[in-house]
């Protein structure tokens, strides 16, 4: 098991597993539903300041359902649009921004870490107005097409034990530091993974079921217009090593 490999041949088999049963996440991925406006999505951030729960400004608390789903279902739409787009321009081992849009489309958008073990990544990119951003902060992905067990119970068993591997955690959105990060990990339903030529695996093209994935997210309200910082740094042991990513991102048309 391995989670991420070279940047410079740009070459990563970034893998495990985890979960949450449920029948209700397979086949292809949906697209993005509407967010009922920016109405509905301040309407979360006031519920949370109003109980006085709300340590993370800009940042949808983790038991809400935006867009209908809950943070556990978009961590299954995230990993099948990392997982679909080839290695040659996987935005995992992106090494300047420029792979940030790459299939991106509805009211949410993916941001995705470093894979690239050992290297610092600068990210520069401009996104456009109004649009929520579901990132993965520090999150292990598995599926029986890489090895894994097809188990349900054995899945679970090895994510766990990977996510509890996790030593540190950054987590900055300009230069406002993520509080009570465990509230923030979440285990996907299993539902079916599907590896298309050239995948950053190197998995044999298919879709194989059950896969699973567990770890840290974080889903942001839209970004006001202008200049945004974005810190993500894991510490994942001595056998996964190390991931930091900064993304400036300028939100504009």
């Amino acid at each position: 098991m391995t989670r991420f490999v070279t940047a410079l041949s740009l070459i990563a088999l970034v893998a495990l597993l985890g979960g949450c049963s449920s029948d209700d996440v397979t086949g292809p991925a949906p697209a993005a539903p509407a967010l009922g406006g920016e109405h509905a999505i301040d309407g979360y951030m006031a519920i949370a300041d109003a109980q006085g729960k709300n340590m993370n400004p800009r940042i949808i608390p983790p038991h809400a359902h935006p867009g209908g789903r809950s943070y556990a279902e978009w961590s299954v739409s995230w990993w099948r649009w990392l997982i679909s787009i080839p290695i040659d321009e996987n935005p995992g081992l992106d090494t300047d921004g420029s792979f940030v849009a790459l299939n991106q489309s509805g009211h949410v958008w993916f941001l995705a870490p470093n894979y690239a073990q050992g290297a610092v990544d600068v990210r520069t990119a401009t996104i456009p107005p109004g649009k929520m951003l579901f990132i993965d902060i520090a999150a292990f992905v598995g599926s029986p097409g890489i090895g894994d067990p097809s188990d349900p119970d054995e899945l679970y068993e090895v994510l766990a034990e990977a996510v509890e591997g996790i030593v540190e955690i950054v987590f900055e959105v300009d230069g406002h530091l993520l509080e009570d990060i465990e509230d923030y990990r979440v285990a996907s339903p299993l539902f079916e993974l599907e590896f298309p030529e050239d995948n950053v695996f190197g998995a044999e093209p298919g879709t194989y079921y059950p896969s699973a994935a567990e770890g840290y997210y974080a889903m942001l309200a839209p970004l006001s217009a202008g200049e945004h910082t974005i810190h993500i740094y894991a510490d994942f042991g001595e056998i996964f090593g190390t991931s930091e990513v900064t993304f400036y991102l300028t939100v504009g048309h």
